[in-house]
């Protein structure tokens, strides 16, 4: 923890530091700023932004990548007139043909997500979705965690267009593609009621993936999914989710309870004394 009548001083020397001749000199002092963006003072945001936004135009390829990531990192750092330079800046990165710097890029458009004018957002979901066309996988991870962070900001005519391409990289063979399309699916709080049924449908399949991690992601993104289930599948829910409760992995059996205990206003009537019953032996607390 940096004492607060120090860090001043300490941001002003990363910024100094990302100058420096070294180029991995520069590359670490601009991934620290991202990583300090808590401590930088409103005094000295726009020079701290305007730094990063050239260190983007390095010549070496580990400056632009801290730049890119620092970007993302520092999003409550940037000045409003700035922020349109920004949205462009990382756009442009999220062009490159250098996967390190493209993927950081594509992460930080989801992180920048507030800022991006409403006339640019169509087409920044857009390239999203061609950008989780890659053979990369991690620049496909990168996609799918960034389309997630637009949560319900993704334009209307967009979002079934985002829904469907999430579901169908639910089936990628990368346990992490998979993974994030749960936790993205989650994040879109406004999925056309048409196209409900096949996310929860697909979410309470990803419960039965072999890798854990999976799984694990599914069950407890299903906790917080309970106003898009429709009476109708709520059943299925949570039959799914009791009989996760006996996963042979334990953080799954964790993730199992805590979601019921979460969805407890969906669970059917005739289901709530075996509901009670769990919760006696899995979580007494819950059930006092």
């Amino acid at each position: 923890m940096i004492p607060r009548d120090m860090r001043a001083k300490v941001i002003r020397r990363l910024l100094a530091l990302s100058q420096d001749d070294f180029s991995e000199v520069r590359a670490k002092s601009v991934s620290s700023i991202g990583k300090l963006s808590s401590v930088i003072n409103e005094e000295m945001r726009k020079e701290t932004i305007e730094r990063v936004l050239f260190a983007s135009r390095d010549a070496y390829l580990t400056v632009r990548a801290s730049s890119a990531e620092a970007i993302g990192k520092l999003r409550n750092n940037i000045p409003k007139d700035m922020e349109l330079d920004v949205v462009n800046t990382v756009i442009q990165l999220s062009d490159e043909t250098e996967w390190s710097v493209k993927e950081k890029a594509i992460i930080s458009i989801g992180l920048l997500n507030g800022i991006i004018p409403d006339e640019m957002k169509a087409e920044t979901i857009e390239k999203l979705l061609k950008f989780t066309e890659e053979t990369n996988e991690f620049i496909k991870v990168a996609s799918v965690q960034s389309l997630g962070e637009f949560g319900n900001s993704i334009p209307r005519d967009k979002i079934d267009a985002v829904v469907e391409r999430l579901i169908e990289l639910s089936f990628d063979f990368d346990w992490n593609v998979r993974k994030r399309c749960a936790s993205a699916l989650e994040k879109l709080r406004n999925i056309p009621k048409d196209l409900t049924p096949g996310v929860i449908e697909r979410m309470l399949n990803l419960c039965d993936d072999s890798d854990w991690i999976v799984r694990d992601a599914a069950v407890r993104k299903l906790g917080g999914m309970g106003l898009i289930i429709k009476k109708e599948n709520s059943r299925d829910v949570i039959n799914k989710l009791l009989e996760l409760t006996d996963d042979f992995d334990s953080t799954v059996r964790d993730s199992a309870v805590r979601s019921i205990i979460r969805l407890k206003g969906i669970i059917p009537k005739d289901m709530k004394e075996e509901v009670e019953e769990m919760l006696k032996f899995r979580h007494p607390k819950e059930s006092d």
